[in-house]
């Protein structure tokens, strides 16, 4: 049977953001465990999510499986999400990339600028993929908000001050952490312990009520109506689903019964792997019944691409210049191009030669020069409209002292990369500050 796994961040609004991800001295090293990198969210970005999930920062699980919420934590969220019957429509982000050093609360950096301007932009992402709001027939998917622990609140909180306000329609529900009741990953047993423990699932369960009539597209159906009782039990913990996960990872790494990292110290997570990992699966395909199930449907799907991306098919129109001497440019052309050889030049208007049926030719802004490769651009001047020449100039010299030119190209290249000293990235339609 197929294992699906999440497919990561290759998409234009989250690819961005994970390339950029700030590190040290953003995030300190006295402050956080920048050592095992940024863990950035879990579950869809692909706009389908019915609810955000806000956490706090995290752990020794996470960090290994490059996923949030994946421990004891995460199963409990994981366990509380089926309860508003959903398996897999949801998204989960953390108030921190990087788990909270030792003696770090986390609450002296909930009001850092940067951290607080970085996960906004990750907030803005998840509702752009989702279309907004969808609550009370709003156009987007996302219906519900929940955050765990104080710090989580504050995020949001943060996020809706600087977006004019809860979304409307939007149902918010501000839990308690779902570990509240561990110090350092033990089990308080103490009877205040406990009625706290009670305090919190009753929270918890007004949450329920709160947002199950605010799912209007649960992955479950009947929506389950059970609820917490006064404490933890085996079943209020979920397996964590493989589509939320990195391809690959063992079964072990979800599973909601065992603890299988602990930290050895700052610096050293000791995983260890359950001896039923040791054992081969008994209903395992050999390797050949796999490749009989597997490369045939591999081969419909290559088979099923347009035969244009099969043959690797493109096509270029606008003005060529052929470069032969004493030859003027072809206006109106189009160039065939099979397998990264040019196949035809011929005038845009005729008909495609043999081969190149369905082909689309892409519009090309200005000259063509087939065969050849730029290897002198400079890219942050795309950011700024074509110069249209005012003359005929003998020599680059020329054309690089005119007053037109500092007007209009060095002079709003000098503002845009002088401005303030700060670089100003592109996010959607939006300029933002970094």
């Amino acid at each position: 049977m197929p294992i699906e796994f999440c497919p990561g961040y290759d998409t234009a609004l989250f690819r961005p953001l994970v390339e950029t991800f700030p590190g040290h001295p953003v995030y300190h090293k006295d402050k956080f465990r920048v050592e095992w990198g940024p863990i950035f969210h879990r579950g869809r970005l692909d706009g389908s999510a019915r609810v955000l999930v806000i956490g706090q920062d995290p752990a020794q699980h996470e960090g290994i499986c490059r996923r949030i919420l994946v421990g004891a934590a995460g199963q409990r969220v994981q366990g509380y999400l089926a309860r508003l019957g959903l398996t897999r429509s949801y998204v989960m982000v953390n108030v921190y990339l990087y788990s909270v050093a030792p003696g770090n609360s986390g609450g002296s950096s909930i009001n850092d600028p940067a951290i607080t301007a970085y996960r906004n932009l990750w907030l803005d992402a998840i509702f752009a993929a989702s279309g907004g709001a969808g609550g009370a027939g709003g156009a987007g998917t996302l219906e519900a908000v929940i955050t765990f622990g104080t710090l989580a609140k504050k995020a949001w909180e943060k996020w809706t001050a600087a977006n004019g306000g809860v979304p409307a329609g939007l149902a918010v529900a501000n839990l308690t952490h779902p570990t509240a009741d561990a110090h350092f990953g033990n089990p308080d047993t103490s009877a205040s312990a406990a009625t706290k423990l009670k305090n919190m699932l009753d929270g918890w369960n007004a949450g329920l009520d709160a947002l199950r009539p605010a799912i209007a597209h649960p992955d479950i159906t009947p929506v389950p109506t059970t609820r917490y009782g006064t404490r933890f039990i085996a079943q209020d913990l979920v397996v964590i689903p493989a589509v939320d996960l990195p391809p690959g990872l063992p079964a072990f790494m979800r599973d909601a019964t065992e603890a299988w990292a602990v930290r050895d110290g700052r610096p050293k997570i000791i995983v260890t792997a359950p001896p039923a990992a040791l054992a081969a699966p008994s209903a395992a395909p050999s390797a050949a019944v796999h490749a009989a199930a597997t490369v045939p449907a591999v081969a419909a799907a290559l088979a099923a691409r347009p035969a244009a991306r099969r043959g690797g098919l493109s096509a270029l129109k606008g003005t060529v210049v052929t470069m032969k001497p004493g030859a003027a440019p072809l206006a109106n052309h189009t160039i065939y191009i099979r397998d990264g050889v040019i196949a035809a030049i011929q005038p845009s208007a005729q008909a495609a030669p043999s081969g190149f049926a369905g082909v689309t030719a892409s519009a090309a802004e200005g000259f063509i020069f087939p065969g050849f490769i730029e290897l002198h651009n400079h890219l942050p001047y795309n950011a700024l409209p074509l110069w249209n020449v005012p003359k005929k100039f003998e020599h680059r010299g020329q054309w690089r002292d005119h007053k037109d030119y500092k007007t209009l190209i060095t002079g709003p290249m000098k503002t845009i990369v002088t401005a303030g000293g700060e670089a100003l990235v592109a996010q959607g339609n939006r300029i933002i500050r970094s």
